[in-house]
């Protein structure tokens, strides 16, 4: 059976505030009694201490005193001295026997020298109503009942409670207020009856607040949980809540994070898995047609080879040539795929642009030297950072792309390079035809070719910018291709500053 949050959160709080009610209860079953004993006795023992700022009044005045104290707070006030000899009192008993109660003069006897050190002797005598044992009962067992305390005992069937204070209040002046609780044992059964009459009004006003409380706490979570699961069925249209900064809240955040990671990750994974089968498709049209060829030319070079050996041999030259047309095709497109890989985790340092630049004119020189064309550098001596080898790559990829595609007389391919803002503009530029404007955008793919015809007699299979693309990006940087009045030019805008990767 499946158990929602809100049953969770609000089966538990019922449990606490029942088990709060409860422990209510039982403290006032077990600690009221006491506790409102002390509390009285405390408040008797303030009233003596304030009765020694008044022994300087007459015995009227003084009489007075003690009656408004007895009226005010229901105790019985008795003023004697060493010999127990009564001075004032309010009790009328007292005042006809003129002589201190049995519990009393016991209690004096017993304590005389702490009174004297100016300490007050306390003394409750209580008949055991809720099945616990009192002080006074224990010392009875042990045998260390106080000669008062045998005396209190006498009285052990009447329900109440009597609290005995004595202190002394000046020189050879002595104090004794008691009270008398009635029918304690009733005021507490009432309170504990009030305590679960309340507790019954606060269990049911708690349901409430935890029910709607509860609803507060879950709606959040499910929406939560509904935004989940759009994400887990690859919907990223709805957003959690991020209501207030605590955990539900961080929660919704991180939710729609993540939500926007997946999808960007995945439109680029679905770009990834096009671009793919883009690549695998011009890939098997670029192997189609050179195979194509070695199977026309060597099947009529069995017809011919006995019969016309110099045809025979230009047949091998066309399949050796489309042979190795194949052969510069696998190894692009393997050096594509290791650019990828190590485009993963860039290796940076510092590099001179100028430096880097007359690198590749050197090496363009040297690799064609049976073509005549001019290379010119002119650029800013400046250093960035930067992965040297693909960098160096990239721009090879642009000279040499000008080489094959240039002018086919007069050929002028420069190079320059300044910097702008905090990024560095590295250009590439070729006399000879222009470029469509219409096809500018597509030069960059993998395999794509301005030349429709797809001519063989220039070299390369149309993924040298797709690398130079890859390398700028990167690097965080932008590319460009554009015509200008004498030929073609590549532009590449590096940041100047590291990168993070």
């Amino acid at each position: 059976m499946k158990r929602s949050l809100k049953i969770k959160l609000c089966v538990t709080g019922f449990c606490l505030i029942l088990l709060f009610v409860i422990l209510n209860i039982l403290f006032t079953y077990l600690w009221m009694s006491p506790f409102s004993m002390r509390l009285t006795a405390n408040r008797m023992e303030k009233l003596a201490d304030a009765m020694k700022s008044q022994m300087d009044l007459s015995e009227d005045e003084f009489q007075n005193y003690i009656e408004q104290i007895d009226e005010d707070y229901s105790t019985t006030v008795t003023l004697f001295d060493s010999e127990k000899k009564i001075i004032a009192t309010t009790s009328s008993v007292k005042e006809r026997k003129n002589k201190l109660g049995p519990i009393t003069e016991g209690l004096f006897d017993e304590n005389v020298d702490m009174l004297e050190k100016g300490k007050a002797v306390r003394y409750f005598k209580e008949k055991n109503l809720i099945g616990i044992k009192n002080d006074e009962e224990k010392k009875r067992e042990n045998g260390t009942e106080t000669i008062a305390q045998k005396i209190g005992r006498q009285d052990n069937n009447n329900e109440s409670v009597r609290i005995f204070m004595i202190k002394k209040v000046g020189d050879n002046r002595y104090v004794v207020l008691n009270r008398t609780f009635r029918s304690f044992y009733n005021a507490t059964i009432a309170a504990i009856l009030f305590d679960i009459l309340a507790g019954g009004v606060i269990i049911i006003i708690g349901i409430f607040v935890v029910w709607r409380l509860s609803n507060y706490v879950v709606k959040p979570i499910k929406e939560i949980t509904g935004v989940a699961e759009n994400i887990a069925n690859l919907q990223f249209d709805t957003k959690a809540p991020e209501h207030g900064k605590d955990e539900i809240g961080q929660l919704g955040s991180s939710i729609n994070r993540m939500s926007e990671h997946l999808e960007k990750n995945l439109v680029q994974l679905q770009e990834d898995i096009d671009n793919r089968k883009k690549l695998v498709r011009n890939l098997s049209h670029e192997i189609k047609s050179p195979v194509a060829v070695i199977m026309g030319y060597a099947d009529r070079m069995k017809a011919i080879i006995s019969k016309n050996p110099e045809k025979a041999v230009q047949y091998c030259e066309i399949i050796s040539n489309e042979s190795t047309r194949i052969d510069v095709l696998v190894k692009e497109m393997l050096d594509f795929s290791k650019m990828e890989q190590r485009m993963e985790e860039l290796n940076l340092e510092t590099i001179s642009v100028k430096e880097m630049l007359e690198n590749v004119a050197t090496r363009i020189r040297e690799e064609n030297v049976e073509k005549e064309f001019l290379v010119e550098v002119n650029c800013e001596e400046i250093q960035i950072v930067a992965d040297k080898g693909l960098m160096e790559r990239a721009i090879y990829n642009l000279v040499n792309n000008a080489v094959r595609h240039g002018a086919s007389e007069a050929l002028t391919i420069t190079l320059t390079g300044h910097c702008t803002e905090e990024k560095y503009v590295v250009r590439v530029h070729n006399t000879g035809s222009q470029i469509p404007e219409d096809e500018l955008p597509y030069i960059w793919d993998a395999f794509y070719k301005v030349d429709k015809a797809r001519v063989r007699n220039k070299n390369g299979c149309g993924v040298g910018l797709s690398i130079v693309r890859e390398i700028v990006e990167a690097h965080h940087g932008s590319f460009e291709a554009g015509n200008d009045k004498t030929g073609v030019y590549f532009t590449l805008v590096i940041p100047l500053k590291p990168i993070e990767i």
